[in-house]
């Protein structure tokens, strides 16, 4: 308990460094951590929820090692929509989670509307929530299934994909986009939509120059995370970006470690990237790809006008 209580004080030390007072809030969650012994994933889960009092999406704590609950999802109306099985098989990419841990969609989205950053719907990233969950009711087709929530180590890098006329490469971690622009394919389809983790900023201005010597776009969405939005970044308004306004944290960001944990803050305002050719979202989208169909369309209008 009292290196938790100990971790807490230096991240709360931090943020008034950066301006981000509030006496009443910190002193709350300082008697909490005084009065509890939490495991580390409820203080993790803890601190998640103190910075979303100060609602900065730039601000996270997250652990050292990504963790999912084998799943990706997206909100559309009440259901969490399954986009990507990683690793919990008992899902198919299309089922609809209509309730967690007993309670509805609606409910829930009620009760964490402050982890949501009041978002609208479809801008709102319910993973960190799925993590508190203990299991989740599920809608395929006309039938319902009840199924228990898991966590998993997601080691997924990125995915390397061979195409005719140019190569696609799908980015899970940004670090390994950093590996692989080492010696990249001359025309690339780089898909950021679920890219996440933070490194400095000087690899991402070196990862920026290498992409400068090639053809490439570059798919973003709001999902986009972290240092992957500060890439796209450097590029908007060139044409190379197509999806979705990103998730907010295109600012400098600093990264800290504490304990298990890596506490990520920045001192500047939440910062979106806007795509140079947005793409709607629609109910079909979240199965049909779409944001890549028109990647790879509007990549193959450059290489043909070379």
């Amino acid at each position: 308990m009292e290196n938790y209580l100990t971790i807490f004080r230096e991240v709360r030390s931090l943020l008034e460094q950066e301006g981000y007072s509030n006496d009443t809030i910190s002193s709350n969650y300082e008697e909490i951590f005084k009065n509890l012994s939490p495991n580390e994933l409820t203080f993790q889960q803890l601190m998640v929820e103190y910075l979303s009092e100060f609602n900065v999406k730039s601000m996270d704590y997250i652990d050292q090692h990504y963790w999912t609950n084998g799943i990706r999802v997206r909100r559309y109306n009440d259901a969490l929509i399954v986009t990507d099985v990683i690793d919990d098989l008992q899902f198919v990419v299309g089922d609809e989670i209509v309730a967690l841990s007993g309670d509805p969609l609606s409910d829930l989205a009620e009760r964490y509307q402050k982890l949501l950053f009041n978002e609208p719907a479809e801008r709102q990233d319910w993973h960190p929530i799925l993590r508190k969950q203990s299991s989740a009711k599920v809608r395929r087709s006309d039938q319902y299934y009840d199924f228990d929530l898991h966590v998993y180590d997601d080691n997924r890098g990125l995915d390397v994909i061979q195409h005719d006329q140019y190569t696609e490469v799908v980015v899970y971690s940004i670090d390994m986009l950093q590996r692989y622009l080492h010696e990249p394919a001359e025309r690339l389809l780089i898909d950021l939509t679920a890219a996440y983790g933070v490194i400095p900023d000087n690899q991402i201005d070196w990862m920026a120059e290498q992409l400068a010597r090639t053809e490439f776009v570059m798919l973003v969405d709001a999902m986009t995370k972290g240092s992957a939005e500060r890439l796209a970044d450097s590029f908007a308004g060139r044409g190379r970006l197509v999806g979705r306004e990103t998730y907010g944290q295109a600012q400098l960001l600093k990264k800290v470690a504490l304990g298990n944990h890596f506490f990520i803050y920045s001192a500047y305002k939440d910062k979106t990237v806007l795509p140079d050719v947005m793409v709607e979202l629609s109910e079909s989208s979240f199965l049909q790809d779409d944001i890549r169909q028109v990647g790879r369309f509007e990549l193959m209008n450059r290489l043909s006008n070379q």
